[in-house]
C-alpha cells in the first residue's frame, strides 16, 4: 500500500510540474452561453493534437477538446486565451504568426472538417487563407493570430497534428464541483485496491 501511495504522489507531482491549467470558467446560460465549462491548459514542453485530445478527459469530467459551434462561443473561448492577455498560451512560428491553443476540430479526408464530439460543423472562423492544408498534412485545428492582420482576431488555422503546441482548451458539460468529487473517489478506490 505504501508503495502505491508513493507512486500516486509521484504521478501527481509530475503532472503538476509539467502541466498548468487556469481555473475552469463556465459560460453561463444567463449570459447567453451553453452552461458548459472551459479550461485552458498550458503545457510548456508542448503537446500534439492527439495527446491533447486524449488528455482532455483527465482535465475535466467528460472533458474533450473544445468545440466551437457559434460566433458567441468562439468569442467566449477566445477571451480566455487572447493574445496579449495570456501570452504563455501562444508560440510564435518562423513567419511571426502566433499559434494558439488546440481546439477539437479535425479534418477527416473523406468527410471534411469534424468536431471530436460529432456535433455538426456549421460555424467556422478561419483566418484569411485558411484552411490551406499546407504540406498536405494540416488536419487539426488551433487558434491563430497573424500580426500583419491586426483586425483579424478569434480566428482558426489548420496545422499538422504532430506540432508541439503549448496549450489546449478543454470543454465539459459536467459542473465543476464534480471534478473534486470524482478525483476524491478515484483516489479512494486506488488506495483501497493497493
Amino acid at each position: 500500500m505504501y508503495r502505491s501511495v508513493i507512486q500516486a504522489v509521484a504521478v501527481l507531482v509530475f503532472w503538476v510540474l509539467t502541466v498548468s491549467a487556469a481555473p475552469p470558467v463556465q459560460w453561463k446560460l444567463e449570459d447567453g452561453g451553453n452552461g458548459h465549462w472551459y479550461q485552458v491548459v498550458h503545457v510548456p514542453a508542448g503537446i500534439n493534437w492527439t495527446a491533447a485530445r486524449d488528455t482532455a478527459a483527465t482535465i475535466l469530467p467528460g472533458g474533450y477538446l473544445a468545440t466551437i459551434t457559434s460566433a458567441a462561443e468562439n468569442d467566449f473561448v477566445w477571451n480566455e486565451t487572447e493574445v496579449g492577455s495570456n501570452n504563455d498560451l501562444w508560440i510564435i512560428d518562423g513567419a511571426n504568426n502566433w499559434e494558439g491553443p488546440w481546439l477539437g476540430g479535425y479534418r477527416d479526408p473523406a468527410l471534411g472538417w469534424q468536431w471530436v464530439t460529432g456535433e455538426p460543423w456549421s460555424f467556422t472562423a478561419w483566418a484569411t487563407g485558411e484552411p490551406n492544408n499546407s504540406g498536405g498534412n494540416e488536419w487539426c485545428l488551433q487558434y491563430f493570430w497573424n500580426p500583419s492582420l491586426p483586425g483579424e482576431l478569434a480566428v482558426w488555422n489548420d496545422v499538422p497534428s504532430y506540432n508541439a503546441i503549448i496549450s489546449f482548451v478543454v470543454e465539459s458539460s459536467i459542473p465543476e464541483p464534480a471534478t473534486l468529487v470524482l478525483l476524491t473517489l478515484g483516489c479512494l478506490v486506488s488506495i483501497r485496491r493497493a
